[in-house]
């Protein structure tokens, strides 16, 4: 038996099946790098979901993640509180996303009813999620204030950048004309101010010295009240004459308390003179669930604007930011 030969024929087919087999390679390489980078995506995805929604202060029960039958349907099962709109956590979500590769798509069952979120890319979908509200939970309902013990010593600038925060804050004031218009800044803009009796005041109507009879202490405590009578209480400065003028002090204090004014010295009150030493007080009044003059802080000016991004994460997570008289 003799076989004829084409080698040309022969090269042919060993060239095609050779491109056959390094196609075949790169289509499995393709598939196999392509669901590697799903699983990575994936994980990564899951990863800032979890992120985002710990910043609302959830309780890990509150985050399910669905096995089984339920996992065919969504890969999480979220309840929430009613007082955390789904809305804050998709658009929180969304920014962490590059839209350039993800895209977010979120659909709504009736007004405040389940909301249903996908997450997908070009490789497919990486995440599904179920929000829905659950009116017997609710986060911990903890609550902070802040007293801002300087403002009055402040550029414009600074105060109205203080002025325009949009958290709940309270400052105090020395007696002084000059600081009229804070009052009825504090008035126009439902801003909480408390009066500071310190040796600082030199108007001299409202002066008090110890050589002055009563009567001049008299007149110099009506004309504060009377000037500041929109101030939410007072405070004395421990190291103050006044503090340590028995006669003086407790001339104040008869006449504050007979007219149901609250009255304070300031070393009641935990001052903070750092940004760090400010968070950790915060960290520890949580913590500890403090409540009254220790549930506030006495701060700086600089150091309140400063913790405008801590107060924002704090507020994501459900605690309360009051004014000073309804925390102390």
């Amino acid at each position: 038996m003799s076989f004829n030969f084409n080698r040309k024929k022969i090269l042919v087919v060993l060239i095609l099946l050779n491109l056959i087999l390094l196609i075949t390679n790169l289509f499995v390489d393709k598939f196999y790098e392509d669901e590697q980078a799903k699983l990575v995506n994936s994980k990564s995805i899951n990863d800032e979901f979890i992120g985002v929604l710990n910043q609302y202060g959830l309780d890990s029960t509150w985050i399910k993640k669905n096995k089984g039958k339920a996992a065919k349907e969504s890969d999480y099962s979220i309840k929430l509180p009613l007082d955390i709109p789904i809305p804050f956590i998709l658009n929180d979500f969304q920014n962490h996303l590059d839209t350039n590769y993800y895209k977010l798509s979120a659909v709504e069952k009736g007004i405040n009813g389940n909301t249903n979120l996908k997450i997908s890319s070009v490789k497919g979908t990486l995440l599904t999620a179920n929000f829905y509200y659950d009116r017997k939970i609710q986060r911990q309902a903890d609550t902070l204030s802040f007293l801002i013990y300087d403002l009055e010593e402040q550029n414009t600038e600074t105060i109205n950048n203080i002025f325009n925060t949009p958290f709940t804050f309270g400052f105090t004031l020395t007696p002084s004309k000059s600081n009229a218009y804070l009052v009825k800044k504090a008035f126009e803009q439902k801003r909480e101010f408390c009066v500071m009796l310190n040796d600082n005041i030199d108007e001299i109507d409202y002066r008090f010295r110890n050589n002055y009879p009563e009567s001049r202490w008299q007149n110099s405590i009506t004309d504060i009240i009377k000037a500041y009578s929109t101030a939410a209480f007072f405070i004395i400065d421990n190291e103050s004459n006044l503090y340590h003028s028995p006669l003086i002090y407790n001339f104040i204090k008869k006449n504050l308390s007979n007219r149901k004014i609250k009255f304070f010295c300031d070393k009641e009150f935990h001052k903070v003179e750092v940004e760090n030493e400010a968070q950790e007080r915060i960290n520890y009044i949580l913590h500890n669930r403090l409540q009254d003059n220790k549930g506030m802080i006495y701060l700086s000016s600089g150091i309140y604007l400063k913790l405008q991004p801590v107060f924002e994460s704090l507020r994501k997570k459900g605690y309360k930011i009051k004014y000073p008289s309804n925390v102390i």
